[in-house]
């Protein structure tokens, strides 16, 4: 509930801004500013300003805000220009309409800064000594709120009878001001809570989504294939090599694995006897590579989908404070949102994916998935990390602005490094990692080769207990 003119009367009585100077001007985000003030007898103090929307409030700040990280708007550098130093002179409601005008002087010259507390038409304006406006918070033309033109609110008659409104409810033990400051920032974080939990479902809700179609596509896929019967006929022309002729497009022998039915084996007339059924095997071991690329896939989903499950239950947890559910909720949102990929890329990387905390991992299976992965899921500041010495997967720790990898994370990738290259078989193994944007691709080399700079050294034992947890989708 916004503030009404009875309580914006009481807020102001409590404050000492007349006399103070204005030491510093920050803007925590783009729906305040907050002004550091010194008076002589009370010591310095912060000045919480908001004009946005149904929060917009003015009160000396208690609660901690988060640091500065956008660059100053135009107003704010303005305000810094104009005021940094300057003297609060008075500072008043003016006609009971929620508009506190500010007098300030600085070094002869004077400015009136006016802060309007109309809940959707809220503003900060800061005014020359003749009420020309230099800047606004928000620029509004239609209202005639632009560089320049004049604002003058305390020439406007005021109304006969002002409007009728109580102070809300007193908090014993508190100044007014640290109620309202304590209040607001608890509404203020419940609704922002909201909207990133609301934005982490959005974005949970399409992950699932994908991550079932591809799950179908692959089960429609496994229902079509027909690997043990390609191996059953392949064994059929093995043991009927001495009846095929060479250029021949078929033959019909009896099938004994099933009862002894006859059965015609398509040929292809552009081999010798000899390896037609070498064929049938080739064909064999390329399709149940497929079944196993297929089913490691299908694990991967599974995993993607527990994980899922598990980010829905932490969404509806209650959690002590605010603060670590926002950065967690952050946490997912950065992870979730993956920049916009080629057509070809839109279902999903290729390799296999695993969570470990907050930090999402990538792990290629081949040459061509590692290739991939580096070409079009990978930035500069993510992690890579591969064996020395072996052949392998290459591994991708993807990079979560302003977090560090914990050891735990380092050592599941670790882990999952050793487990899909040649060296799984020895349980242990030296590994080197650096980040992506020290790789360098090998002149004339192999799909996927690369060659890193400023890498580090990382020996693994094969941690079972790990692994099931990476590989069997358990928390």
């Amino acid at each position: 509930m916004s503030l009404n003119w009875k309580e914006i009367d009481l807020i102001l009585s409590e404050l000492p801004l007349t006399g103070s100077k204005i030491q510093k001007i920050l803007q925590p985000d783009f729906r305040s500013l907050l002004i550091e003030c010194y008076h002589p007898s009370s010591g310095r103090y912060m000045l919480l300003i908001s004009p946005a929307g149904e929060h917009c409030r003015i009160n000396r700040l208690y609660q901690r805000v988060e640091r500065q990280t956008q660059k100053l708007q135009r107003f704010a550098q303005i305000m810094r220009a104009h005021l940094i130093g300057s003297m609060i002179t008075s500072a008043e409601q003016v006609h009971s309409d929620r508009i506190i005008g500010f007098t300030l002087e600085k070094q002869g010259d004077c400015f009136h800064l006016y802060t309007r507390l109309w809940g959707g038409a809220g503003n900060i304006l800061l005014c020359d000594r003749d009420h020309r406006i230099l800047d606004a918070f928000y620029r509004r033309p239609g209202r005639r709120e632009t560089s320049g033109a004049s604002y003058h609110p305390e020439a406007v008659p005021p109304r006969k009878t002002p409007h009728q409104c109580e102070i809300r409810p007193r908090t014993a033990g508190m100044t007014f001001n640290e109620q309202i400051d304590r209040s607001f920032t608890t509404e203020e974080l419940d609704q922002r809570i909201s909207r990133l939990t609301e934005q982490v479902r959005s974005l949970l809700d399409d992950k699932e989504a994908k991550l079932l179609s591809k799950l179908s596509g692959l089960e429609t896929r496994s229902s079509l294939q027909g690997g043990e019967r390609i191996k059953e006929l392949a064994d059929l022309l093995s043991a009927h090599i001495h009846l095929i002729r060479p250029g021949s497009s078929s033959i019909t022998v009896e099938d004994f694995y099933h009862g002894g039915k006859q059965v015609t084996i398509p040929l292809n007339p552009k081999y010798p006897p000899g390896e037609q059924a070498q064929e049938y095997y080739r064909r064999y071991q390329k399709e149940h590579r497929s079944q196993e690329h297929d089913q490691q896939e299908r694990d991967n989903i599974t995993r993607s989908l527990n994980e899922i499950s598990r980010e829905r239950k932490r969404l509806t947890a209650s959690w002590e404070h605010p603060e670590p559910q926002i950065e967690a909720l952050k946490a997912v949102i950065s992870r979730e949102s993956a920049p916009v990929q080629t057509k070809a890329d839109q279902d999903g990387p290729p390799g296999l994916q695993f969570t470990s905390g907050h930090f999402q991992i990538y792990v290629g299976r081949t040459a061509k998935e590692n290739d991939q992965l580096l070409r079009s899921w990978t930035r500069g500041n993510d992690s890579w990390l591969h064996t020395r010495d072996y052949p392998g997967g290459y591994v991708f720790i993807k990079h979560i602005k302003g977090k560090t990898i914990p050891l735990d994370t380092l050592l599941d990738a670790g882990n999952l490094a050793l487990f899909f290259s040649k060296a799984r078989s020895s349980g242990k193994g030296d590994l080197y990692y650096t980040q992506v944007k020290y790789l360098r691709r090998g002149k004339h080399a192999k799909l996927g080769t690369v060659l890193p700079t400023h890498e580090k050294n990382l020996y693994i034992e094969l941690d079972q207990k790990r692994l099931d947890r990476l590989l069997g989708g358990s928390s």
